[in-house]
């Protein structure tokens, strides 16, 4: 969706972010015209392009926003946005003389995305699945979820993350 934050500043909310669930017929609930309210994702001046989600969750999230690499601290909660679920395809051809061919998805990971284009990796282990369960059938792109930071390198811009985020975590002193 296309939005005009001024006469001379348009801003793209891509279908993924109108609202927490994948919306079948958005031009039923968005008019042209109405006023609503947005939060920016990113912006990038030198292209002239603002990001802006109308996800509620990320509108109204009392956690902290991570919009930096910089300054994250072990055992930070917030929420974030998956952008891709990855899986490695491994290929496996027994030594029979019939030919045949097994193919198994191992699981990868989770990218997940907060502002800035800040992102970070939920590997498969801190999904919070359990084992042979697949990534791809619990987990989809544009869906919202609480991340818990368990380290964070800001000169390679590399966040590990996890969605096992039980109260009865308490973070490790450096």
């Amino acid at each position: 969706m296309l939005v005009s934050l001024t006469p001379f500043i348009k801003a793209l909310c891509p279908a993924t972010h109108l609202a927490d669930v994948n919306l079948k017929d958005p031009s039923s609930k968005f008019k042209e015209g109405n006023k609503l309210e947005f939060r920016v994702l990113s912006t990038d001046p030198a292209n002239d392009k603002v990001l802006l989600t109308h996800k509620n969750s990320l509108m109204t999230t009392q956690l902290p926003l991570i919009t930096s690499y910089e300054g994250l601290a072990q055992g930070t909660l917030s929420h974030g946005y998956i952008t891709s679920v990855k899986v490695h395809v491994l290929f496996f051809h027994p030594q029979t003389s019939r030919l045949t061919l097994c193919i198994f998805l191992q699981p990868h990971g989770i990218f997940v995305t907060f502002y800035n284009g800040v992102t970070g990796l939920v590997s498969a282990a801190e999904a919070g699945v359990a084992v042979g369960e697949s990534l791809i059938a619990k987990f989809h792109v544009g869906q919202v979820k609480v991340c818990r930071v368990l380290h964070a390198d800001a000169e390679n811009k590399k966040i590990a993350l996890s969605f096992l985020v039980s109260s009865s975590f308490t973070p490790k002193s450096k």
